[in-house]
């Protein structure tokens, strides 16, 4: 068994800890343990909440403290779920507790922070609204509800339908809700139906959430027809009525009211130039894969320019004006397009990259980008802008480009056809510190240095440790095959031994072989003769013929065999303590050992 030094393991231990320590303290991120979230922050007097609290690790035997919801909100019910999973390697567990709450009032409710083990979550505010006056008394088990976030739109500005299904008895899977088809608009579903429960007159509905984003595409007054919403009531049922019908229940079909909505044409004075683009709030953002003043000639650079509007589709987004700049190639990557649903409907966002080459040196200035907009809620004209940039090329070393540079490049924005090149390498490295829409990474610091030096050190601790054992293992190795050996020896000895006291000449040849082998080293022994060869004795050549002729020969002799057996036995120990001297005339080896 190899034994370690116990300060040298101990030092070892303390500085694998320590390296733990420093690495950790630069590269894992600091976030709460404990989270909140609501389903949604818009809702009704008479909705409920499901409040979702979130802790990292699972947990057994501690619970939240929901006593500083007890001010403004009445909590109907609490679960507790543990999950743990595990994603190539990395395991991850945490514990989620719902929450069901109610608010007692109406206007911005915040759900203050809640406590678990020193842990608090972050405050949410709620914009609790005024019930609907027209809802039904809750005399029905079934109805329908819709409503528009506004009255009046702008041509292909977003309005936000919201459609509701309220039921107090259980219903079948078999419900079906019509397919909302408006004409000269486009409607595009807002994420997924969402269930929560709201109270009425003191009886509890569940309620089906749904929501359409609705674009009209031309002026004038629209009409949102009903929407149909069909289903099966569950009837009480006696203990054996399943058995016989699975489906016992009454079909119910609820309807909701048309709705008008109007639509504005466009403002007389938005410039006619620019593309019509009616939305809540639009924003550029840019990002650089370099550095645009430490270039040179045939390096590569790619710009991503990333279009967000709030209130419209991606699909509405025009694209960027293409760059025709002299000596200046672009590439362009394929845009990339998608759709965020929000509590305030869709959010479209569109991204452009490409990749510029410099072909010689010089100053390049590229332009501003502007995207002109119509602000729907402030109504009037904006326009979201990145400013001009400037990339500064070099000639490349050895190159015979001339580096005469000109005063200024100002390209001519214009539609051209780009060539796309899918080879072109991107990597995103941050912008300059110009920029304050660039993504800046982490600097390397003091700590991160001595975690450094700190694994460094480890690393060679593990060598030399490594080395150690390895160095230890062998020694005991070649300690075991020695005894090992010793064992065998003394086995064979006694082994012949017996032999001899047993007067059994034919076990006694063999365990004479055997011994002669391991006592001589000398495996290439196989014989008798070879054994006999190699001791060099004529005493023990005479004792072991006079016992063959005792054994095989004329009976007349007088010698008793069991004396020639104890004269052997004492040849061969006395041969045991003097091994001859074995010179030239040994056998040559027939398996040669290793040294």
């Amino acid at each position: 068994m190899v034994k370690h030094d116990f300060p040298f393991v101990f030092w070892l231990y303390l500085r694998l800890c320590f390296l733990l320590c420093c690495v950790g303290g630069v590269t894992l991120p600091a976030y709460a343990t404990l989270t909140a979230s609501v389903d949604r922050t818009t809702i009704s007097e008479n909705d409920t909440v499901e409040l979702t609290l979130r802790s990292d690790k699972q947990q057994f035997f501690n619970e939240p403290d929901l006593t500083p919801l007890k001010e403004h909100f009445s909590i109907l019910s609490t679960q507790q779920r543990s999950q743990f999973q595990s994603v190539n390697g990395k395991s991850q567990a945490w514990t989620d507790w719902i929450v069901t709450i109610k608010p007692k009032r109406r206007g911005y409710v915040i759900i203050p922070p809640i406590t678990l083990d020193g842990e608090r979550s972050q405050p949410i505010t709620l914009d609790v609204k005024k019930g609907n006056a027209n809802v039904n008394n809750g005399n029905v088990d079934v109805f329908m509800e819709s409503r528009l976030d506004k009255e009046e739109v702008f041509v292909q500005g977003q309005a936000l339908l919201t459609v509701q299904i309220f039921h107090s008895v259980p219903l079948y899977s078999d419900r079906e809700i019509s397919e909302l088809e408006i004409a000269d608009a486009i409607v595009k579903p807002v994420g997924k139906p969402r269930s929560f429960d709201r109270i009425i007159n003191g009886k509890r509905f569940s309620v089906i959430e749904l929501q359409y984003a609705i674009f009209p595409q031309k002026s004038g007054e629209i009409t949102i027809p009903q929407q149909t919403f069909t289903a099966t009531k569950v009837f009480r049922q006696q203990p054996f009525d399943r058995f016989f019908n699975s489906t016992l229940g009454k079909p119910v079909q609820v309807n909701t009211a048309p709705i008008n909505l109007m639509v504005l044409a466009a403002p007389s004075d938005y410039p006619k130039h620019q593309p019509w683009l009616p939305a809540s709030d639009i924003t550029l953002k840019e990002k650089w894969s370099g550095e645009r003043e430490q270039l040179q000639v045939g390096d590569s650079i790619t710009r991503t320019i990333t279009i967000t509007a709030d209130g419209m589709s991606a699909a509405q987004l025009p694209p960027l004006p293409s760059l025709n700049i002299p000596g200046l190639k672009t590439y362009p990557d394929q845009t990339k397009t998608e759709n965020q649903a929000t509590a305030n409907g869709i959010v479209g966002r569109r991204q452009e990259s490409v990749a510029l080459v410099p072909t010689k040196p010089g100053t390049y200035n590229l332009p501003a980008v502007k995207y002109t907009w119509f602000d729907t809620a402030q109504q009037r004209t904006r326009t979201a802008k990145l400013p001009a940039r400037t990339l500064k090329v070099v000639a490349a070393p050895g190159s015979q480009t001339t580096t005469e540079q000109p005063a200024s490049i100002n390209p001519a924005t214009s539609t051209s056809t780009q060539i796309n090149d899918n080879n072109m390498a991107q990597s995103q490295l941050p912008n300059d510190h110009s920029s304050p829409d660039t993504i800046d990474q982490p600097q390397a610091t003091g700590w991160m240095w001595l975690s450094l030096l700190f694994a460094l050190l480890w690393i060679c601790t593990l060598i030399l440790w490594w080395f150690k054992a390895k160095v230890a293992v062998r020694n005991i190795d070649s300690a075991l095959t020695v005894n090992h050996k010793n064992d065998t020896e003394s086995s064979a000895f006694k082994a012949l031994k017996n032999a001899c006291q047993q007067q059994d000449y034919p076990t006694l040849c063999q365990n004479f072989i055997a011994w002669s082998q391991l006592h001589l080293k000398a495996p290439q022994a196989a014989t008798l003769v070879n054994c006999l060869h190699l001791w060099h004795d004529e005493k023990l050549k005479q004792l072991f013929n006079r016992l063959q002729q005792s054994r095989y020969g004329k009976s007349h002799l007088a010698e008793d065999p069991s004396q020639l057996y104890d004269q052997l036995l004492l040849q061969i120990k006395q041969l045991r303590s003097n091994p001859p001297q074995q010179e030239g005339n040994i056998l040559p080896s027939l398996y040669p050992q290793p040294q």
